[in-house]
Order: C-alpha cells, then sequence, then structure tokens
C-alpha cells in the first residue's frame, strides 16, 4: 500500500457535506431529540443494543486479525482520530460497514467487504465508517436505529415519537453518508480505489471485477443531472414515510466527484503536505457551544449567531 499523507489538525467540518451541516444543527437544537437522548441515557438503551449487535460479532485487535487492526489504526492516524475505536467483524455475505453508538461507538465490518474488497478498498470503508464516528453522525443513526423499538422499551416514548422525527433522522442519515464518503476518499487518497468500492457496493458482480469500468458508472450520473437539493429532500420525505432504505451508490458517487473536481480534496491533501492548517484564518470557537465554527453568522453545530468581537472580522 502506498504511503499516505497524514492530516493533522483535520477537522469534521474539512470534509462535511453542507446539507449534513445544516441538518445537524436542526437536530441539536430540537428538544424533543434531546429529551429522547435523555431517555435512552437512563434506561441505558445504548448498552443493551450493542450487547446485542456485536454479541455474536469477533473483536478486532491487535492480537487477533493484527493486519486488519493495522488498516483502522492507520485510517484513525490518517484522519486525526485520537482514540481508535473498536471494530468488529459480523458474519454477513453482503459488502457492508456500520458504525454505532452515541458514548463510545464502534465499528462493526461485514465479513463480505473483507472477502470482496481488496486492502485500499477497505480503507476505504473503514474510513467511511470512521467518518461517521469523528462527524458524531453515529449519535442520530443510533437514535434513528432503535427509534422503531423505543416505544416498546419505554411507553412514555410513544407520544414523543412523531413522522416528523422520523423523517429528519432519515434526512440526516443520508446526507452524512456524503460526508462521510469523502472521510472514506481522505483514507484511501485514490478515487478509483473509492469508486471501485461504491460499484462492489452497489452490486458490481464479483465474476466481472477484473473488467470493472469506471468512467462507466461515471455516465450513470447523468441519471442526476436534474437533481437538486429540493427533490432530493422530497424523495426522502417519501422514502422516509414509506419506511425505505436505500444506498443510492450512484448518486453517492456524483457528490464524491463533484467534491474532488472543485479541488477540495486536493486542496486538503496539498495543506497537510506544507504542514499548513486546513481551516486557518476560516476557523474560530463558538462562544456557545465550544466547537470549531466556519466562514458564517451562524455555528453549524447549535445555530446560535456569533458574537463579533470588538476590532474583528466576522469568523
Amino acid at each position: 500500500m502506498k504511503e499516505k499523507i497524514i492530516l493533522r489538525g483535520l477537522l469534521p467540518s474539512d470534509y462535511e457535506h453542507d446539507g449534513e451541516k445544516e441538518l445537524q444543527k436542526t437536530l441539536n437544537s430540537n428538544k424533543i431529540v434531546e429529551k429522547l437522548f435523555s431517555i435512552i441515557s437512563e434506561y441505558g438503551v445504548e448498552r443493551m443494543f450493542l450487547l446485542q449487535y456485536i454479541g455474536s460479532s469477533i473483536e478486532v485487535k491487535e492480537t487477533n486479525l493484527p493486519d486488519l487492526y493495522g488498516n483502522l489504526r492507520d485510517v484513525c492516524k490518517v484522519l486525526d482520530i485520537q482514540k481508535i475505536p473498536k471494530m468488529y467483524i459480523r458474519q454477513d455475505p453482503f459488502i457492508g460497514a456500520s458504525a454505532l453508538g452515541i458514548n463510545n461507538p464502534v465499528i462493526v465490518l461485514n465479513t463480505g467487504a473483507l472477502d470482496k474488497l481488496s486492502a485500499e478498498e477497505i480503507n476505504f470503508i473503514i474510513g467511511h465508517e470512521a467518518g461517521h464516528i469523528k462527524s458524531k453522525h453515529t449519535r442520530y443513526h443510533f437514535l434513528h436505529m432503535i427509534l422503531p423499538y423505543l416505544g416498546g422499551l419505554v411507553p412514555a416514548v410513544g407520544p414523543l415519537i412523531s413522522l416528523s422525527i422520523e423523517v429528519l433522522l432519515y434526512r440526516f442519515d443520508r446526507m452524512a453518508e456524503f460526508s462521510s464518503d469523502r472521510a472514506g476518499l481522505l483514507s484511501c487518497q485514490d478515487i478509483n480505489t473509492a469508486t471501485e468500492a461504491l460499484m462492489k457496493t452497489a452490486g458490481y458482480p464479483e465474476q466481472y471485477y477484473s473488467s470493472i469500468n469506471i468512467e462507466d458508472f461515471k455516465k450513470q450520473f447523468d441519471d442526476f443531472a436534474d437533481y437538486n437539493e429540493n427533490m432530493y429532500n422530497k424523495a426522502l420525505n417519501l422514502l422516509a414515510s414509506m419506511n425505505m432504505s436505500h444506498p443510492w451508490s450512484v448518486l453517492r458517487g456524483k457528490e464524491l466527484y463533484d467534491w474532488v473536481n472543485k479541488k477540495y480534496f486536493d486542496n486538503i491533501l496539498e495543506k497537510a503536505q506544507q504542514g499548513k492548517s486546513f481551516s486557518a484564518g476560516n476557523t474560530s470557537i463558538c462562544h456557545n457551544c465550544g466547537k470549531e465554527s466556519v466562514a458564517g453568522k451562524f455555528c453549524p453545530h447549535c445555530g446560535v449567531e456569533y458574537k463579533i468581537p470588538e476590532s474583528t472580522t466576522p469568523p
């Protein structure tokens, strides 16, 4: 494997999709969502579900599956993730992975990914899930995952759950995929590797892997030529109300190439090589939530309007 550029000081805001940032701001300020998290914490729901989910999975360690642990360690180093999350292998023939949990999220990788992907493609998949953790997507994904069961576990939750909350979480899950695909690309640092991983995840037949055609996949992006945010949100609202899941790998590919073509990917790598801060001169700390903020009038995390000190320009 080629040596990767280490992205020291990388912030989630350096790769997050604008649509995801807006939805995260909305969720962060939603009182019902806040109450649901409080109930989950009070009743120990996170631990209950995680134990059930990983109870039949194999934990990846330096002493058990050390090569795979090396992939995880290297990805975390590249993305500047200080605390390496636990990772488990789940028996499942489909290519897939997930990041789960609120306080101590874990990565779960399907055996299908190990059987069908190259080492660099696995780095893309692990990087994608690590991106979810770095951006704290997992707390909302976990809430969305357990929402159908919460009412049965805690009867008081029932009145709090509405279609609007479910649709909001559904939209966030899908938009967060765009952000995490960027984290996956930053991990493997090769757009062809990322594209092939997406194509295989979409269902490219294994017997034809040797003749995989990236250019033909990119031509499918034309199917979304008329795609816009409003149309996408309407589609998500419909799919969420029907309780349908859809990976939409072609749209994910289009979004990833749009990001690359606008030179954001190259700029991050170049700044890292030059030892520059990715958002230098363009970040500050929000006075309300204490998180890094980016250019604009409002904090993308909590939605509060920035306080502008005297004799300075807005962050």
